[in-house]
């Protein structure tokens, strides 16, 4: 498959006690081309090429708190006391441009893929970024994934979901393991 995307997400930050401190917009600009194969009746191998550019967008309208681009790491708005998450080069060090190649194996044996009953979902995923790609960034990042459901009675289905990772090198704060939002932990927000 081959995609373009362009999208502006509104993004919230919070400190180490789980607080906001900004709120700003993300735009993210790109393509990717993925290539899978068929290797066995409950597996594939994907490839995938991917380019994009992630940029931080103040809006006086919409935007509140710390300002990034501004202030970071010093000034009157920003009493970040031990907290050193936001440094001078904060913009620098966690926005630009990431090219990487990733290769994914995944085990599916689900009867559904959208309402699963029974079966499982195993992924292992290998994410090769910058080291000779360009870009300004370079790491390795590498996650791992099982999903398990099993049918309780009529109506009902037992669902059970892990996740594991490691990254290694110069990664944006973005490519980061967070936990938080539905697809991870309901009732938090994204990356709380």
């Amino acid at each position: 498959g081959f995609s373009f995307f362009n999208r502006e997400d509104e993004y919230t930050d919070y400190n180490e006690d789980g607080n906001e401190v900004a709120e700003y917009n993300k735009k993210s600009r790109g393509f990717n081309i993925s290539f899978g194969r068929q290797t066995g009746e409950y597996t594939r191998d994907y490839l995938t090429l991917e380019s994009r550019k992630d940029s931080y967008k103040w809006d006086d309208d919409d935007s509140s708190g710390f300002r990034y681009d501004k202030n970071a790491g010093k000034g009157t708005n920003w009493d970040n006391g031990s907290y050193n998450f936001a440094s001078d080069n904060y913009v620098k060090n966690n926005f630009g441009r990431i090219n990487s190649v990733t290769w994914q194996k995944v085990y599916d044996s689900r009867d559904n893929i959208y309402e699963p009953t029974r079966g499982r979902r195993i992924s292992y995923t290998t994410q090769w970024a910058g080291h000779g790609l360009g870009g300004d960034f370079d790491f390795y990042k590498f996650t791992a994934e099982t999903r398990m459901y099993k049918k309780l009675g009529a109506k009902n289905v037992l669902a059970f979901r892990a996740r594991a990772g490691f990254i290694q090198g110069d990664a944006p704060y973005s490519q980061l393991f967070t936990l938080g939002g539905a697809d991870s932990l309901r009732g938090y927000e994204d990356d709380q």
